[in-house]
């Protein structure tokens, strides 16, 4: 047997396991980084343990002060806190642009630990270009899968081919979902402090981030509810953000981008607007028709979101408990018992209903003849 190189793969591997165990986590990375700059595949467990390990290695030492915003913010290893999330990130960077295997595993560790440090910017940052990198393989994958993933893609899940190592993993929404509540739970409340303010306005900023994916058709999802009502569940704001319209940077009024995107998406269903939405599940219609329930006062634009989720050549789907609970509160929170009565009427007589009439267009009359609110109200976009 020939008798292998000191730079053999296996040689490397070796060296890179033994550091590992004795708890070497840096000196690990920098040969990881080393061999992947040379070539030289690793394995995707090595890459996993060793992004967990750097991810969990705590300091006390903050590398740089906190992101000072002046633009669109952009991922880059200076931005990060602390020296164990910079060289996990400057890793997987390097991985990313290598073609080494990257999974959810090592973008769980990274947000994690982002959002546990404070971080929301970054951690917001990552899960959008975990976003993006899947948008932009889509369509490869759609090739490949054929009418499979078409026939998924109806039911918002996207068919994804195994043990393809070129195929950036599949961003979940329950990631996304973290970062928002985090986010939702500092913006919930106008800050008191100066300290309170900074974090205020980076919850703001790394809100945008993702409010921004939805305006630029980069959503690959369409569980959206968390987002939707983060936007009109939170108080206005002068503080203002950074956005990308177009390609274009804009310093914009945090609160109006929000609802103007909110607003789109609405536009959008009604074929008002060209905005490339994603199939939006049940619990994202729900919030949007609270939405314009609760805070448009638009009962006939409610009507036309019901009928476009019940459309049997589109959605088709079946309102559900849920649905029918939006407009019985909104018509108590309104005043409007009518509609709380006519919600109540079709929850009643739905089951047997659904039977003869399974699009469930029925509803959307029931509540569309349900006299309308107010003429005049303001769309809160701005």
């Amino acid at each position: 047997m020939t008798p292998q190189t000191r730079d053999s793969p296996r040689a490397r591997h070796a060296a890179l396991h033994s550091r590992l165990r004795a708890g070497a986590y840096f000196d690990a990375a920098t040969l990881a980084k080393q061999t992947v700059q040379d070539g030289i595949r690793l394995r995707r467990t090595t890459l996993e343990i060793l992004v967990e390990a750097l991810c969990k290695k705590t300091s006390s030492v903050v590398l740089s002060a906190r992101r000072k915003v002046t633009g669109p913010p952009k991922l880059c290893s200076d931005d990060f806190l602390h020296a164990g999330t910079r060289m996990a990130y400057e890793l997987l960077s390097l991985a990313r642009e290598r073609g080494q295997p990257r999974t959810l595993r090592m973008y769980y560790a990274m947000i994690k630990t982002c959002k546990g440090r404070g971080e929301l910017v970054n951690a917001a940052l990552i899960f959008a270009q975990l976003a993006q990198d899947w948008q932009a393989y889509e369509p490869t994958v759609r090739a490949r899968s054929g009418p499979r993933s078409d026939a998924l893609r109806e039911e918002g899940v996207m068919y994804r081919p195994k043990k393809d190592p070129l195929l950036p993993p599949y961003p979940r929404v329950e990631q996304m979902n973290s970062i928002v509540r985090d986010i939702s739970n500092i913006i919930s409340q106008p800050p008191t402090s100066p300290d309170g303010d900074e974090r205020f306005q980076e919850a703001l900023q790394a809100f945008a981030v993702l409010v921004c994916l939805i305006d630029e058709s980069h959503m690959h999802f369409g569980s959206l509810a968390t987002i939707f009502s983060t936007i009109y569940r939170s108080p206005r704001t002068d503080h203002r953000v950074w956005v990308t319209r177009e390609g274009t940077p804009a310093f914009v009024n945090a609160s109006r981008y929000f609802y103007r995107v909110l607003a789109r998406v609405i536009d959008a269903i009604l074929g008002k607007d060209t905005m490339a939405l994603p199939t939006l599940d049940k619990r994202a219609y729900n919030s949007l028709l609270y939405f314009v329930l609760c805070h448009r006062k638009n009962r006939a634009q409610a009507s036309r979101i019901l009928e476009h989720m019940c459309d049997p050549s589109g959605r088709n789907m079946k309102p559900t408990v849920d649905t029918f609970n939006v407009f019985t509160n909104a018509g108590i929170a309104l005043g409007k018992l009518d509609l709380s009565k006519a919600a109540l009427q079709a929850l009643q007589h739905a089951r047997a209903r659904i039977h003869s009439d399974p699009t469930g267009l029925w509803i959307s009359g029931a509540f569309a003849s349900v006299p309308a609110v107010t003429d005049s109200f303001t769309t809160q976009e701005g």
